[in-house]
């Protein structure tokens, strides 16, 4: 079931404003324009999914679409809100981004990569997250030296069935200032070599309540020869 309604409640002043908010709706903000984004529910305020035509009973691929338009329309802007449980095939993350799921075991369910791996990978924080199915989460700066800077999760929660010697349940990769308060990784293949957790070349961490529960060769695996400052608290595999 959704969540209750936070209506405009988390968007700056100036979007929430009167001058914002008419009778018919929320107005489409300069940032969807420039995104290229149009709403397709014009009732719920921007950033919330369910704006850019996102729902439990929507097919995959209508809510990767909703999704994703709600993530590129919102960068650096405001958060993307999650209310209910979302199918959906994979969604790429961009700097200055903040998702928020507002009720535990909401998320997103289905297969592939909640993926965010570039040069410039700056200022993510995912918070309450449920991801369930095939999908895993995989966040990384660039692979010849570039580090993705203040990445931030926050109770997350990953139960995910892929099955590969080369995934993790959460990769989190070349980063400088990332922290974690509980991601609980949980796999449930049978048979395979998925890995639960992956920190490779991350420096000036704070690492609380890492999980990993379910059949895996290696829980928690810090890869690349340089993972400084590990605080790892309250961690269990």
């Amino acid at each position: 079931s959704e969540a209750a309604d936070l209506g405009d409640s988390y968007l700056p002043v100036a979007l929430a404003g009167r001058n914002y908010k008419r009778q018919s709706g929320y107005r489409r903000t300069a940032a969807e324009i420039a995104a290229g984004v149009t709403p397709v529910n014009y009732g719920y305020a921007p950033g919330d999914v369910r704006r850019y035509g996102a729902s439990a009973s929507a097919s995959a691929a209508a809510n990767t679409l909703a999704i994703q338009n709600a993530i590129n329309a919102a960068v650096g802007e405001y958060p993307v809100i999650l209310y209910d449980l979302y199918p959906c095939n994979g969604l790429t993350i961009l700097s200055d981004t903040t998702i928020i799921a507002l009720q535990k075991g909401h998320g997103l369910i289905g297969s592939g990569a909640i993926s965010g791996i570039v040069a410039s990978l700056n200022d993510v924080t995912i918070d309450g997250v449920s991801l369930f199915g095939a999908l895993y989460l995989q966040l990384s700066g660039d692979a010849v030296g570039t580090l993705a800077k203040r990445i931030t999760l926050r109770d997350v929660y990953i139960e995910t069935s892929i099955n590969s010697a080369a995934l993790y349940g959460a990769a989190l990769n070349n980063m400088d200032g990332l922290t974690v308060e509980n991601l609980h990784v949980h796999l449930t293949a049978t048979s395979g070599d998925t890995r639960g957790i992956g920190l490779g070349v991350v420096h000036n961490s704070n690492l609380r309540g890492l999980r990993v529960t379910g059949g895996v060769s290696m829980g928690i695996e810090t890869y690349g020869g340089d993972v400084n400052n590990p605080s790892l608290l309250n961690t269990r595999i």
